[in-house]
């Protein structure tokens, strides 16, 4: 997929210490309850010609909340403009 313009594509960086957790009470965590999103990491699939800093690859920090799902290939993926972007690792 070729981006346009300021957008970029990315996908959530796997979490190899993302599992179920069990607490004292015997509730059950899943990964996805256990973390917030917003302070997953992203890994860069996808940037488009306006995108200066940041490269296919990278991994980086960006505000969920403006991004838009699509699937790539049968995979969840994002794309958002490049400002929504926050650091890059």
């Amino acid at each position: 997929m070729r981006m346009l313009n300021d957008n970029v594509l990315v996908a959530e960086s796997e979490d190899k210490q993302e599992k179920d957790r069990v607490t004292e009470g015997g509730i059950i965590l899943t990964g996805a309850a256990d973390h917030d999103k917003s302070s997953k990491p992203a890994t860069v699939l996808a940037v488009g010609p306006l995108v200066l800093d940041i490269e296919q690859g990278d991994t980086v920090f960006l505000d969920w909340a403006y991004t838009m799902p699509v699937t790539v290939a049968g995979n969840k993926a994002f794309i958002l403009q490049v400002k929504y972007v926050k650091a890059v690792m």
